[in-house]
This record gives structure tokens, sequence and C-alpha cells, in this order.
């Protein structure tokens, strides 16, 4: 009986080293990977990867849902901490340089930053909703500079018309309220065939305009606030009193929206005129004090504001 003989397997070098390389590799993604997880959970601190959208975050969930003093609907016109404006230009006619100050005949303010750089009425639209009727400076000025304006009135008692360069007048009521020759948003952008167009600046005036304006936004089904680049409005601090809390709360969730829409609030500045010393606060109530020492505080209730898009 033939006896077994065993057959040598001969060996693989070959084979041997491509093995252990792929261990040692294996064992280096290993160790390196454990390094990674050990530095990350060391440094992990939650809510702070992104300093400036955690900042913003903190301070909109500190705005009150429904507001309870004039306090809180201040509250909503202050600045986020990290949205700012780079170049701020206010638009001063000097013709108003000495007249008496009233709301509506400031020096409008433009934030640059979304502005292009060679205007004209084909890369630049600016909407202005019921500018006050003595003071359409900034917008010839704007026209003339080349964007394209809109001047859009509710007093219907006047003509569509060219009023200077790239400056047109609409007699239109915009609203969100059905009316004769009133308009939504969407209705006036497609009147103006802007669908899908930035529109770089929108402008309110008098006392309502604003309140008008957003409501109309609230309710663009071509969610028109994608395409404007930013807000320079004049708020109208609304009076809170018995009988109108509820406007004051409505007007104060119409401010807070514009947060969820993405526009950052970067300029604010009150507008102080004589007549609002009657919202004077006595701040020194000491008997013992001279009446020339006792002060005052002035509570502002209008607010020239620009809002930019994220």
């Amino acid at each position: 009986m033939a006896s077994k003989t065993k057959q040598k397997v001969p060996f693989d070098v070959s084979s041997f080293i491509n093995t252990g390389l792929l261990v040692c590799l294996l064992i280096c993604a290993t160790i390196v990977t454990l390094v990674l997880l050990r530095t990350f959970f060391a440094t992990y601190k939650p809510g702070c990867k992104v300093v400036e959208t955690s900042t913003e975050r903190t301070e909109f969930s500190s705005l009150p849902y429904i507001p309870h003093h004039l306090d809180d609907f201040l509250s909503v016109l202050t600045p986020l901490h990290g949205a700012s404006c780079q170049h701020l230009v206010n638009v001063t006619p000097r013709i108003l340089e000495h007249r008496p100050f009233k709301i509506g005949m400031e020096a409008p303010t433009l934030c640059m930053d979304t502005m292009p750089h060679n205007m004209s009425p084909n890369n630049c639209k600016i909407y202005s909703i019921d500018p006050h009727n003595e003071n359409i400076f900034f917008e010839l000025k704007m026209g003339h500079l080349g964007c394209r304006v809109h001047v859009i009135t509710k007093s219907t008692s006047l003509n569509y018309g060219v009023i200077s360069n790239n400056s047109y007048l609409y007699p239109l009521h915009i609203s969100a309220d059905p009316g004769n020759s009133h308009y939504s948003l969407d209705s006036y952008i497609n009147l103006m065939s802007h669908e899908m167009k930035d529109i770089h600046v929108v402008k309110t005036g008098v006392n309502g305009s604003e309140w008008r304006f957003l409501n109309t936004l609230y309710t663009s089904r071509t969610e028109a606030w994608k395409f404007i680049k930013q807000l320079r409005m004049v708020i109208h601090v609304p009076a809170l009193t018995s009988t109108t809390r509820e406007e004051f709360s409505f007007k104060y969730l119409l401010l807070k929206g514009l947060r969820s829409l993405q526009f950052h609030l970067v300029y604010s500045k009150p507008l102080v005129v004589d007549n609002e010393k009657m919202y004077a606060e006595i701040i020194d109530r000491d008997p013992d004090a001279l009446p020339s020492a006792t002060s005052f505080k002035i509570r502002p209730m209008h607010f020239e504001t620009v809002w930019l898009k994220e």
C-alpha cells in the first residue's frame, strides 16, 4: 500500500506582505477614527456650532408670542446681534433740511449691500407704497440713479404717468382686501410682469401702508418675499388700550413673522416729533426733587427700519 505523502505548499511572500499591509491599514484607520471621535466629543458643545445662527435663534425665541406691554412691541424693532449692513446711506434732500420735522419728511435710509453696482431699469426695481405726498425725493433720486421706481399710491384721483426719469406713478391701492382699484402684491407683480424677478427695495410711507403691505406679503401665493431684497418701512407703533389690544397684537405678529421669512432687521431708528411728548414717562418721581430736576423718558411711536433678506 503506497504511503501518503504530504504535499508542501509553497510560501507566498507577496500574499503575506499584502495581508500584513491590509491589517496595518485597518489598525491605523481604527486608531485615527477613535482619535477623531475623542476630539469631537471633547470639543462639541450643543448650539454653539454656528455662533451667529445660535445667537439669532436665542433672541428670536426670547420674544413673547403675544405682547403684553409696549416694551414687548418695541423689542421686535431691535436689530438682532450679527445682522448688519456694511453700507448704509441716507438719501438726504437739501430742500427739506430746514423744514419742521414731521413723519414722512425724513430722509430715507437705504442699505447699498443688496443694490446692483450699475443700476438700470433692467436690473433694479423699487416699489414705493404710499410715500408722503410732499416728499418723493427718494423716488426721484433713485430714478435718476437708474432704478425703475414704481410709486404706488392709494390716491385714485391721480392719473398714471411718468414723474421723472425712470419714476412712474401708479394710482392703485395695495391691499389684501377686495375693493375698487385694490391690488394684492401678487396681482400688481403680475400686472408689471415681474414674476420671478428681483425687487430690490420695497418702501412704505404714510401710516397704515406698512401694515397693508405686510398683510398682502403674507398672503402671496407666489411667495413674493423670496424675491424682495430689502424692506425700508416706517413703523407706526399702534397705541395699546383695552379696545386696541387685538390690533396691537396682530401688528406685532406681522413684524415678528418677518424673521420667519428670513428678513433680518439691520437698522432701526426712532423718529421723535413734538407731538410725541404725550407719550413721555416721568422716570424721576422723587417728591423732594426740584421741579427742574424731574426728567422724562420719551417713548417714540415711529421707527424707520431697514430689513434685509438673508
